[in-house]
């Protein structure tokens, strides 16, 4: 990410944090669940976990005060994550838990491409528990890297043809290749699901106000309508010391740097999150890494 050094000497402007702004969208009107900070409900036993940690550079550090900051309007919410300074990177990884049904059945499912107008949707459902990669460390009191991810198949530019199933229910995640959004939907029950957008990106001052606004190279961008992604299934890894599927999509941000969405649905049961902040997920549940 090119940080903004932008204005001129009389106005001078200097990129502090990054705000991004999501939407989710779901069945029933989301309400934050009492007793639990940043746990939200979107209706039909769907929730959103938060964590106020994003990690900068290696180190997990947490948002400035108040955020991520919520509003909600009817079903849809929006949810303003604050990413300080780096030098390299940043990443956030929220949870999205109870799309697929709880009861232990097998759903099998196939895997399809559609391309229409400049856009691709990938409808992937998990697949079956490979075999297990190298453990990966748990989480500590010290500031540790980014989840270590290990591939137990090779990655593939679209996604295979084929079956692939989840012994304990089944989650689909359908990535419109413009636009921003994506989909995360339990198909053997039509209309369950949620609706993920990314909203907006502002790079922002100290003091909150959007800097880079105007000139030739904008570090700001007010909706991803127009945005191309690409995406990848990457097919199956171990993230966390659990077996998921993950599928990645990516887009440059005005030239300035890219944002990229790496999504797992869990193949096991087991915990995941940051360092002392960690969640329970179950087969069919839902991680999405946000990367600048």
């Amino acid at each position: 990410w090119s940080w903004c050094g932008c204005g001129n000497r009389n106005s001078p402007e200097t990129g502090e944090f990054i705000d991004l702004m999501v939407s989710v969208k779901a069945t029933g009107n989301i309400q934050k669940k009492s007793g639990k900070d940043r746990t939200f409900d979107l209706g039909d036993g769907v929730a959103v976990e938060l964590s106020n940690q994003t990690q900068v550079d290696g180190v997990w550090v947490e948002m400035p005060a108040g955020y991520p900051m919520v509003s909600t309007q009817g079903s849809t919410t929006t949810f303003t994550f604050r990413f300080p300074k780096f030098n390299d990177y940043a990443l956030y990884d929220p949870v999205i838990t109870g799309v697929s049904p709880a009861d232990p059945t097998t759903t099998v499912l196939v895997p399809t491409t559609t391309m229409d107008a400049g856009s691709a949707t990938t409808t992937v459902a998990s697949g079956p528990t490979p075999t297990p990669g190298p453990p990966t460390p748990a989480p500590t009191e010290t500031p540790t890297p980014a989840p270590t991810e290990t591939p137990t198949s090779a990655p593939t530019p679209t996604p295979a043809s084929g079956q692939t199933q989840c012994s304990s229910g089944s989650t689909g995640i359908q990535i419109l290749g413009r636009s921003g959004k994506f989909f995360v939907v339990d198909p053997t029950t039509p209309g369950r699901g949620i609706q993920v957008t990314m909203d907006a990106v502002r790079e922002v001052d100290a003091s909150g106000s959007a800097v880079g606004t105007s000139g030739q190279v904008q570090h700001s961008l007010n909706t991803f309508a127009a945005q191309d992604f690409t995406f990848t299934q990457n097919g199956s890894v171990t993230v966390y010391n659990l077996s998921a599927s993950k599928i990645s999509f990516e887009s440059n941000i005005a030239g300035v740097g890219t944002l990229a969405v790496d999504t797992y649905i869990f193949q096991e049961a087991g915990l995941v999150g940051p360092p002392n902040e960690t969640w329970s997920v179950g087969c069919g549940d839902m991680k999405w890494n946000i990367n600048f």
